[in-house]
Parts: C-alpha cells; structure tokens; sequence
C-alpha cells in the first residue's frame, strides 16, 4: 500500500469515528430535554440545567431503544421467513454490537451532570470537528446496573466456605 492511499485510509476512519460519535451526540442533544423521562427534580416551564447520574442512565436507555420500532418490524419479516437484506442484517448486527457494548463496557455519553457540558451541548452546532470538545462519560444501561446491585448468593455462599470451610447450602 502506497503512503498516499494509507492516509487517504486513516482520514476516512477518522471521519467515520467522528461521524458516528457525532451522530450520537447530535440525538442526545435533540433528545435531552424528553418528555419520556421522569426527572428527579424538574421546574414547570424550566430549561433543564444539570442532570443526574440516574436521569443521564434512563437518557441512555432511550438511546439505545431508539431503532425498537425498526426492530420489530425485522423481526416479524424473519417471522415470516423472508431472507433481510444485506442492509437490514447489518442495521441488526449494528444495534446488536451496540447493545452488547453497551451493556459490558458502558457506552460513552456528552457529561449531561456538567453545567458547562449542558450548555456546551445546547449551543453546538453539530460541527464534527468540535466533538473533541464534549467531555464524555461511560454509562452502563438500567438493566446491568440493577443486575450489579443484587447480591449473588452463591457469591456469599462461596465468601463463607472459604472463610469458616464448612459448605453452606
């Protein structure tokens, strides 16, 4: 490969991140105010401001169930069995990447419980040079935050049998 192609390849990859980090930060900035989210605390007639950290992960959820109505209607084309096409099955494959990372590794999302960020994100343009800019943070969705929080009880069960070395059962 010849020095001109590979930096004609490195700029297109970097342009298609930069697309892609853009195209998500463009929904949050169009989505972040909702009326689908229950706000901790929220003034009638009120721009939002600042969010918490559970309000920025309920944002994230709508986030990735922004292609549901899409989804279902693939499904009930496989349903039928009719073959998706080429762009349907990587439409699928993409959202299902997505969710997957999403939920192993958290996702990144414009810091919504930034003052500075919120309003950064208001004003922005859209302009992908500047998504450099936007301070991002990873971001798990409800369903895996809820499933850290509980327990496992084998997890306790096995603390216990190491520590005393009696089975509990």
């Amino acid at each position: 490969m010849n020095k001109e192609a590979l930096i004609a390849k490195t700029k297109g990859d970097r342009i298609n991140a930069a697309m892609g980090k853009g195209q998500k930060l463009v929904w949050f900035r169009d989505n972040m105010d909702t009326d689908e989210i229950q706000y901790d605390k929220q003034v009638e007639n009120e721009v939002k401001k600042i969010w918490t950290k559970n309000e920025l992960v309920l944002l994230l959820d709508l986030y990735l169930d922004r292609h549901k109505e899409q989804l279902e209607e693939l499904q009930a084309k496989k349903d039928l069995g009719r073959l998706l096409s080429p762009k349907e099955a990587l439409f699928l494959e993409n959202v299902k990447t997505e969710r997957k990372e999403a939920e192993m590794a958290g996702l990144e999302v414009p810091d919504l419980t930034s003052t500075a960020m919120v309003k950064y994100l208001r004003i922005w343009d859209g302009d992908l040079n500047s998504v450099t800019d936007i301070k991002l943070v990873k971001i798990k969705p409800t369903s895996v935050l809820q499933n850290e929080t509980k327990p496992k009880e084998n997890d306790q069960n096995n603390d216990i049998s190491k520590i005393t070395g009696m089975v509990v059962e």
